[in-house]
């Protein structure tokens, strides 16, 4: 359960391919990504509980033990599987849960690295969201998906190093299972309290 979350979440994705190349600190780390030590910490740790990273040294300076990370391996393969509730020691509700956690702490990152920009460029930039609540068939809803990961493939180019005319965007989007709709037709609220019937007497 521990390295789903950590394979659904970008940052530490980044982290562990930066750790897969080289040893650091959560220092370093922060450095790197111009953020805190204390929200790199947060990510390093998740990593390493997942067992997907391990202390390899440690370094004293100036009275702090400083701890060097790596990544178990250089390259990590995805089982298919490990997203599967009976492979995965999970219930669906447990997965749903984890995944739309992860979506959320990738919404947070954008927040605070549009924070951190200029007026002038996020003007350059395009910023766009929305909500569609409808009904629609589980095998219109494949079709559907087939067709949305057919755009970004063909579209979103893998992030693997700057290039002058393009921007990085993150694609965010989820799709869970939403309330029925209130039925406002059988029954209405009271003015005096309580429920009454939209009929007069």
């Amino acid at each position: 359960m521990d390295q789903l979350k950590s394979f659904l979440n970008t940052r530490r994705i980044e982290i562990l391919e930066i750790l897969s190349q080289r040893e650091a600190t959560v220092k370093q780390l922060a450095d790197l990504f111009g953020k805190s030590p204390a929200n790199i910490h947060h990510h390093v740790k998740n990593l390493e509980n997942s067992g997907l990273i391990t202390i390899v040294r440690t370094e004293e300076k100036s009275g702090i033990i400083e701890k060097y990370y790596r990544a178990i391996a250089e390259k990590f393969v995805v089982d298919e599987s490990i997203g599967q509730p009976d492979k995965s020691n999970a219930s669906e509700k447990e997965l749903c849960e984890i995944i739309l956690n992860s979506s959320k702490e990738d919404l947070q990152e954008g927040i605070e690295f549009i924070s951190e920009l200029q007026d002038d460029e996020i003007h350059k930039r395009v910023i766009k969201t929305g909500i569609q609540k409808g009904q629609i068939s589980n095998q219109k809803l494949s079709e559907f998906l087939g067709e949305l990961y057919s755009l970004i493939n063909r579209y979103f180019k893998p992030v693997t190093k700057t290039i002058k005319e393009d921007e990085i965007y993150t694609f965010n989007f989820q799709i869970y299972p939403a309330p029925p709709p209130v039925e406002s037709n059988s029954k209405s609220i009271n003015p005096k309290g309580g429920m009454g019937n939209d009929k007069e007497k």
